[in-house]
C-alpha cells in the first residue's frame, strides 16, 4: 500500500529528529527528508510539536497492537507477564533520549501535551497489565492473601516498573536494550514467585 503524504512527513520527521535531535531539527529539514515543499507540511501539521506528538502516538499504537497480539498468543500466565514487561519497553526505551530532550526543552503548553500523552499511554499499559493479573486471579494462580488487593498490586507494580530513569542515561545499543529486557524478565520471575500460588505457570 502506498504511503500517504502525511505518513511520509511523519517518517521523514522521525529520521531527522533522531539524526539531529528535536531542537535542532527544522521544518525545512523535515521537508528536505520527505522530498516535498515546506508548505505541504503546514497543510497537514501546524507546528513541529504537532508532528512530534503524532509520531509518538503512532509508535504507541503500533506497540500496543503488537503487545495485545503477543499476549493473546502466550499460553501461560508467566509468559503473558513476561511479554508485557519486555515487548513495549524496548521500543519506548530506544526513543527515550529524544523524549527526554523534548521534555527538558518544551514550552509550558507543549510540556503539558507531552505529559497528557504520556499519562494516556501509561494508563493503556496499566489496563493491559491489570487484565493479565486479573486473569491469573480468576484461574486461581494468585495467592489467596493477595486476591483482594489486585488493583493495589497493579498500581504499585506499574509505578515501580515506570521508574526507569537510569536507563535513559546510558548509551543505548541493541546489546543494552536486550540487557534491559533481561532485567524486566528477572523482575517478572521475582514478582511472580512471590505473587503466584503455583510453581509452574
Amino acid at each position: 500500500m502506498e504511503s500517504t503524504k502525511e505518513e511520509i512527513i511523519l517518517e521523514a520527521a522521525k529520521k531527522v529528529f533522531v539524526k539531529y535531535g528535536y531542537q535542532k531539527t527544522s521544518m525545512e529539514d523535515i521537508a528536505k527528508e520527505a522530498m516535498i515543499g515546506k508548505g505541504s507540511i503546514y497543510y497537514y501539521f501546524n507546528t513541529k510539536e504537532d508532528i512530534f506528538i503524532n509520531i509518538m502516538e503512532n509508535i504507541t499504537k503500533e506497540v500496543i497492537t503488537e503487545l495485545e497480539t503477543k499476549i493473546s498468543q502466550a499460553k501461560t500466565f508467566r509468559e503473558k507477564f513476561e511479554v508485557f514487561l519486555t515487548e513495549p519497553f524496548g521500543t519506548f526505551i530506544s526513543h527515550s533520549m529524544l523524549f527526554v530532550e523534548v521534555m527538558n526543552e518544551a514550552s509550558p503548553v507543549f510540556f503539558s501535551k507531552i505529559k497528557d500523552f504520556r499519562a494516556e499511554t501509561q494508563e493503556q499499559l496499566k489496563k493491559i497489565m491489570g487484565r493479565i493479573i486479573q486473569e491469573g486471579e480468576e484461574k486461581g494462580l494468585i495467592k489467596e492473601k493477595f486476591a483482594n488487593s489486585i488493583d493495589k498490586i497493579v498500581d504499585l507494580l506499574f509505578k515501580w516498573i515506570m521508574i526507569s530513569g537510569e536507563y535513559v542515561k546510558i548509551n543505548l545499543t541493541e546489546q543494552t536494550v536486550n540487557e534491559i529486557k533481561g532485567d524486566y524478565i528477572l523482575l517478572a520471575d521475582l514478582f511472580l514467585t512471590g505473587l503466584t500460588s503455583m510453581e509452574e505457570l
